[in-house]
């Protein structure tokens, strides 16, 4: 089975406390549990300065080539008004790059 395991909510300013640190404990407990399953952690590039540290918790447990980045063209923040259409946008390619990855399951923290 593939697992695909979005890891955004460990990238926010949460990623310190609650759904932050459940989503890095849960990963890595799938990811220490998986036995013949196949586990891919997906990161968003919106939080680039968190790529690297969560690359390096992963280190020695999950093959790199199974931590993947998905790319969003520029800032979707939604208190810029001027941003709906460029989220709707985001939002069909990141469907698309899951979609891409052909998971048996998808976890969203």
């Amino acid at each position: 089975m593939r697992v695909v395991i979005d890891m955004q909510g460990a990238q926010t300013e949460s990623r310190f406390r609650g759904i932050g640190r459940f989503s890095m404990g849960f990963a890595k407990a799938v990811v220490r549990n998986r036995g013949e399953h196949e586990i891919i952690l997906v990161l968003s590039s919106l939080f680039p300065d968190t790529i690297e540290p969560i690359r390096t918790v992963f280190d020695g447990l999950l093959p790199a080539e199974n931590i993947r980045v998905w790319h969003a063209p520029g800032s979707i923040k939604e208190l810029d008004s001027g941003n709906e259409l460029r989220r709707q946008t985001v939002e069909i390619l990141r469907e698309a790059f899951l979609a891409s990855l052909r998971p048996d399951i998808i976890h969203v923290c």
